[in-house]
Parts: C-alpha cells; structure tokens; sequence
C-alpha cells in the first residue's frame, strides 16, 4: 500500500519488553509473566503500585470506550499509600497505554521516577492485567493497540533486539478482529511470526510489512518459548505503524 493513497497519517511507534530467566509459558510483551487477556466488555480498572511510597502518583489512562472511541481519564494513586488500589471513573473496553506523570525535583534534570511497578487491571479480575509500568520506566512498554472507530492502521516495521539462549522460542502478533462483537466474527488471526534458532544476539529487523488493522480490531505480541523453559531471555521490541483517519484512504 504506497502512503500517496493515504492523507491525514501519523507515525507512531509502540515499545515491549521481557527480562525472564525460568518458565516456559506463553506470554504478553511485557514484564510480567501472564498473556494477554483481550474483555468482551468494558470495565472499570484498578490502578496499584507495588509501593507504598507512590502515594498520589498521576496516572494517565490512554484507551476507548464501548463504542470503541478514544478515552483519556487522568487518576490519581491512593494520597497516603500506592499499594491500596484506585478505580477508573470510567469504562473502559480497552487500555492502549499507561503514562505515569513525574514530577521534577528542584535539582536541575532530577526527576522522581516511579518507585513500584504499577499495574492496570480489570478491577473485578485481578489477574487481568491490561497494562504495567515497570519500576522506574514512566511508560507502560507493550505491543499492543486496539484501533479507534473511524480509524485505520498499518504496522510498517517491527524490530527485535536481545539474547535467548539453548532454546527456539517465537514472537507472534495477533489480530482481534472485532473488539465490539464477542460473536463469531471475534476471532484471532496470527499475521507475523519470528522465529530465533539458539541466538545468543538478535537483531532482526522487519520492514514495510504493510500489515493493515481495521477499526475497532486490536493487536498484539506474545513471547512463546514452546513448551521450553526460558534461559535468561532478555528482549526489546519496536514496532512503527502509521495510523490515518478511515475516510482518508482512497
């Protein structure tokens, strides 16, 4: 698809990690050993921290709505204690990003980063994590991204940088392709695959894939070491996509 049949884009760029040394299960790209757990509905979420001393740390929720239109809702963790979890004033169907407001000390360049991991969540299924911010990272790092009504995109390049080691695991990206439906025209489809052969050194880099996703489906990555365990694996992943309006495509 040549970007002359498309007006309006915007470039943007998603960011995932692991850092895993034992287990064998398959996993979301993230820090926390757990998949990915895709509502059929929408949710209030729970927002905590693993530390106390995150007491009134500004998180931004950045997702949709059960119209799938886009949602930003701005809370505030618990004023005396980060560990006591806050509920979002708003449903939400899905969280495509979580940002952690850092407040500057008064030293020039000092900043206060987040002291616990801070985790989103479905607030009647705690294991349902939809987003985490490690320690320290401001940012939630996860390659996932539901599409907003009315808009369109295109996943252009997917880089894989890290070190596996005495196994064969993959990464694989999933389309859900109807986040509004729970019938059966919600299903998945696999539409990228990479696999790494005992590399103690990735760097393998995939580009104009031109991989589209309609509105109102999401898509996400998974770290499947099948059925081996991992031998401390450590991977980043970027991914560029190209957002644009739906009607401006012609």
């Amino acid at each position: 698809m040549a970007l002359g049949n498309i007006k309006n884009y915007e470039y943007k760029n998603i960011c995932g990690y692991m850092d895993h040394a034992t287990g064998s299960s398959i996993q979301a790209l993230w820090n926390v050993d757990r998949r990915y757990f895709s509502p059929a509905s929408t949710f209030n979420m729970n927002i905590v921290s693993t530390s106390a001393t995150d007491s009134n740390l500004k998180i931004k929720l950045d997702g949709l709505d059960g119209e799938g239109r886009e949602l930003t809702e701005i809370i505030n963790l618990d004023a005396t204690d980060g560990t006591i979890p806050v509920t979002t004033s708003n449903l939400f169907l899905r969280v495509n990003s979580a940002t952690a407001d850092i407040q500057q000390d008064v030293g020039d360049f000092d900043y206060s980063l987040n002291t616990g991991q801070v985790s989103v969540y479905i607030s009647t299924l705690s294991t349902t994590t939809q987003e985490f911010i490690d320690i320290g990272r401001t940012d939630s790092n996860t390659i996932k991204y539901a599409v907003p009504k009315g808009k369109q995109v295109l996943i252009k390049d997917i880089n894989l940088d890290g070190v596996v080691g005495n196994y064969e695991p993959e990464v694989d990206i999933f389309v859900n392709r109807n986040i509004i439906s729970n019938t059966g025209s919600n299903i998945l489809k696999k539409v990228f695959t990479s696999r790494f052969d005992d590399n103690q050194n990735i760097n393998q880099h995939y580009t104009n894939l031109n991989i589209k996703i309609d509105e109102l489906q999401e898509f996400y990555m998974e770290f499947n070491p099948n059925s081996a365990a991992k031998q401390n694996t450590f991977l980043t992943v970027s991914l560029n996509y190209i957002e644009y309006p739906k009607k401006d495509y012609y």
